[in-house]
């Protein structure tokens, strides 16, 4: 049982870099890498408070608890999903709707693992009662899509694509070298049969007394109506892009990124997760490497950019360097844009030139939500 627990705080905290499994069967396609040699354009904006929600004061008293992710409609609202209930707000931060609850009937919760926006509809990926739960906005569930899980295997995370396919991310230990691994698996919509496998990740088992590189490193995936996202932070700048078929379209490549080397501080951070004797196993095993990644992650806005976000910081405001690029993968420039990845893990997004985030204030040692207008100098 210790075991499986350290498992689960390895899977969910230890993230490096991966080889795909498996060869695809998927005919070789033309695809367009996009190399960036230079990066001098910076790209300016003002970052205006539009309203903030303080996400420790007050909720658990309306039945809202810390949430874990979130979504922003076209006309700006926003709604969350944490592990009792789901919460939506309006697009001026005041709190309109509660729904939902923990169980295992109609609309009931489940370990769920994320939400979105469907035009007017809201869609939770239900995990752990093995469904998407669609909701209207006024909290009415519509309907429910049954899926199945695979056998050994853990599907944490999935998302419902425009063109009814589906994205798993299924977590599973290799049979040949023990390693903890985690699959991005496009799965079509009628026989739930793989489709493509677009991104693998590998962490090294310290039960079969691997080491492992410390660093949060994270497989990220966004989806769009017509295109999938993914990259791995790893030491390669990479970003794919694919059509909703696994098609893949093109990517980013950046050879000659800055490389940024661990600090002291993150190193204090990272160790202080390691508590007690089931701690110190885990803590036993990490290495520290020279440097961190070539990126931390990247958000697509609702207009087509690319703004990934790399470990360089401005001493000045304290925000991290955001290289951007358009919907050709083509460079735009770079800015400086808060920490949007916060530390359990919640992304930021970008629609309609506002800039929705989860910030870390830590003079008041507390967390809050807040929305941005950005405002192009």
């Amino acid at each position: 049982m210790k075991r499986f627990y350290l498992f689960i705080i390895l899977t969910l905290i230890m993230f490096v870099g991966c080889q795909k499994q498996e060869k695809s069967k998927t005919p070789k396609i033309e695809k367009k890498t996009v190399k960036i040699k230079k990066q001098n354009k910076e790209v300016v904006f003002s970052l205006e408070k539009k309203f903030e929600i303080d996400i420790n004061e007050k909720l658990e008293e309306k039945g809202i608890i810390k949430f874990n992710k979130f979504d922003v409609s076209l006309e700006g609202n926003i709604v969350f999903l944490n592990k009792e209930n789901i919460s939506l707000y309006s697009n001026e931060g005041e709190l309109l709707k509660i729904f939902g609850r923990k169980g295992q009937g109609p609309g009931e919760l489940n370990k769920q693992s994320g939400i979105a926006f469907d035009k007017d509809k809201i869609v939770v990926a239900n995990n752990g009662n093995q469904r998407f739960s669609i909701y209207s906005q006024d909290g009415k569930l519509i309907k429910e899509l049954k899926v199945s899980t695979f056998s050994r295997s853990f599907i944490f995370r999935n998302s419902l694509l425009a063109n009814g396919n589906y994205l798993f991310c299924i977590n599973y230990i290799d049979p040949k070298d023990k390693s903890i691994c985690d699959k991005l698996s496009l799965i079509a919509k009628d026989d739930l049969h793989e489709i493509k496998i677009l991104e693998v990740k590998k962490t090294p088992n310290p039960f079969v007394g691997r080491k492992i590189k410390a660093r949060y490193q994270y497989l990220t995936y966004i989806t769009t109506p017509s295109k999938i996202y993914t990259g791995l932070s790893s030491d390669d700048y990479i970003i794919n892009i694919w059509d909703l078929q696994g098609k893949l379209l093109g990517k980013i490549k950046k050879d000659n990124y800055k490389k940024v080397e661990v600090g002291e501080q993150y190193k204090k951070d990272f160790l202080a997760q390691f508590k007690g004797e089931q701690g110190k196993v885990l803590g036993d095993k990490v290495f520290f490497t020279k440097y961190m990644p070539a990126f931390n992650s990247f958000v697509v806005s609702d207009k087509g950019l690319i703004y990934v976000q790399t470990y360089e910081k401005n001493k000045q405001n304290n925000m991290y360097k955001y290289d951007i690029f358009d919907d050709n993968q083509k460079f735009v420039g770079y800015t400086y844009l808060p920490f949007y990845t916060s530390r359990d893990g919640v992304y930021g997004k970008i629609k309609g030139n506002v800039l929705y985030t989860k910030e870390y204030d830590s003079q008041e040692d507390k967390e809050k939500f807040i929305a941005y207008k950005m405002l192009r100098k």
